[in-house]
């Protein structure tokens, strides 16, 4: 009886329990039909409940072409859809605030134009809309990989997108157009495209009259083809092979030997001087003007970044060793660190210097020998030569936040960027969501979690809706958890009001 009663009692204090659970609302804000499928679960949900906006890149199965979704219309479709600088179709940018915010570029007949809000602009030769692209292809000194301060400053802080017309470069940001100041160079430094290299043959060997257009004092005996060349202004180098063995020419001077396999040689000129890769008894190193330095044990030299800094002819480079990586600049070396983001390199004329770092799980900005907080992501930095930088990281929250200064700034995007790159970037990059998070309410007394793993979120220990969600985040003037799911063919809109 007692029992009885017991059990009696424990229904009682339950069966309120279950009346009082809640279920959230759900409301359907998009439905891909049935020949259709999200292109790799990429997408881009807007935090904002009353607005519902979102943003998809969809794939019809059956007429075998992508499609750029904007609150819920087709914007523009083609046959592959891409945030990389490749294809017909690239979409550079969205804001979901707008009610024409994209942009995206496209050609036709052999021009590039751009689509800004539903705006063309164009003709152009070209259009990039990142800095470091910007760097990578307009090389007015042409440099080894990574950024480097002189073409870096030249470039506009802000802009929407760069294009070419003729041989100049402008920045477009938000109608208004700036033309991109060139290089300052002196008459002697620009470089030399000469259209030809003379030589006399005998067999496999050949003796060289001219590389480059630059003709030659003497001519330079070798036993087959160059293997690498570069000219500026009137300054000549390759590097030739001559009785089993590599030699590096400069202005008339011929090296020591050193080894014919291993490395893949590699030449820069700069109206510093020279930079050249070689490897010597199996061991990789970098010659700048004359000063050797042990760069890789393992995989290429030229994989590091290297240069010089400012008119001084100060140097900069990173190593490896012991498969640990170093950072050195003008003398003063930085590491050991497991990795280096790639692209993630600035030094400036002033030697002013910022990159990005991993070790363990973690990553790290070093700016000008101040090292941030260790995060799980770092992407998108950007540093000047006034010393101004910025760049955006992940918490455990799922919130991207910004550094801007030392100042940090909670944006409304929760997105995670895999931190292959220092790349400047916007909205433009579909990714996933953070693969796990949990947010609570503003009191602490409510949380929801949710795990990719499974189909469902978590809330004080509850599981509702059937999928993971995409985007979750906790409205304090609604005292409600809002999230976001792919459920099937069906985008979903969850609300979870609090008691």
């Amino acid at each position: 009886m007692k029992l009885l009663k017991h059990l009696f009692v424990s229904y009682l204090v339950i069966f309120p329990l279950l009346l009082n659970a809640q279920s959230p609302t759900r409301s359907v804000i998009y439905t891909l039909k049935k020949n259709e499928k999200l292109k790799s679960s990429e997408y881009y949900i807007s935090q904002k409940l009353e607005k519902n906006k979102f943003a998809i890149i969809i794939t019809d199965t059956i007429l075998k072409k992508e499609s750029f979704v904007f609150n819920g219309k087709v914007i523009f479709s083609n046959t592959s859809i891409s945030s990389a600088q490749s294809g017909s179709n690239v979409l550079i940018d969205f804001d979901l605030d707008r009610p024409n915010g994209y942009t995206f570029k496209y050609e036709k007949d052999g021009k590039w134009y751009v689509n800004y809000e539903g705006k063309i602009e164009g003709p152009f030769e070209r259009v990039l809309n990142e800095r470091f692209e910007m760097i990578d292809n307009i090389s007015w000194l042409k440099q080894l990989s990574g950024t480097f301060s002189q073409e870096y400053a030249k470039i506009p802080k802000s802009f929407d997108f760069c294009y070419q017309l003729g041989d100049d470069w402008y920045s477009y940001n938000k109608g208004q157009i700036e033309k991109i100041e060139k290089a300052d160079l002196p008459d002697w430094l620009s470089p030399s495209y000469g259209s030809w290299t003379s030589a006399i043959t005998n067999g496999e060997k050949r003796s060289y009259t001219d590389i480059n257009g630059i003709k030659l004092k003497t001519p330079l005996d070798t036993d087959s083809s160059l293997i690498c060349s570069e000219t500026l202004g009137e300054n000549v180098a390759c590097i030739f092979l001559r009785n089993g063995k590599k030699y590096f020419y400069y202005n008339g001077t011929i090296s020591e030997p050193f080894d014919k396999n291993g490395e893949y040689n590699r030449i820069e000129l700069t109206e510093n001087g020279y930079i050249y890769s070689f490897s010597k008894d199996n061991k990789n190193y970098l010659n700048f003007n004359g000063t050797i330095v042990p760069i890789f044990d393992g995989s290429s030299s030229w994989d590091a970044w290297a240069g010089f800094v400012g008119t001084n002819g100060g140097t900069y480079y990173t190593y490896k060793k012991d498969k640990k990586n170093y950072f050195t600049i003008n003398g003063k070396t930085y590491g050991p660190y497991d990795s280096f983001l790639y692209n993630s390199f600035i030094i400036h004329e002033n030697g002013k210097f910022a990159f990005v770092f991993g070790n363990g799980k973690k990553y790290y900005a070093n700016i000008n020998s101040v090292v941030s907080q260790g995060q799980s992501t770092i992407f998108a930095l950007s540093y000047f030569p006034d010393g101004k930088y910025e760049y955006s990281f992940c918490q455990k929250d799922g919130w991207v936040y910004k550094n801007q200064n030392g100042t940090m700034v909670k944006t409304a995007n929760r997105k995670t960027y895999s931190p292959w790159s220092g790349t400047e970037i916007g909205n433009r990059y579909f990714n996933k969501s953070m693969d796990k998070y949990e947010i609570k309410s503003s009191n602490n007394k409510h949380n929801l979690t949710t795990n990719i793993e499974y189909n469902y979120v978590v809330i004080d220990g509850r599981s509702y809706g059937k999928a993971a969600a995409i985007s979750a985040w906790y409205d304090e003037a609604l005292n409600s958890f809002i999230w976001n799911a792919w459920e099937e063919n069906e985008l979903v809109l969850y609300e979870f009001k609090l008691n």
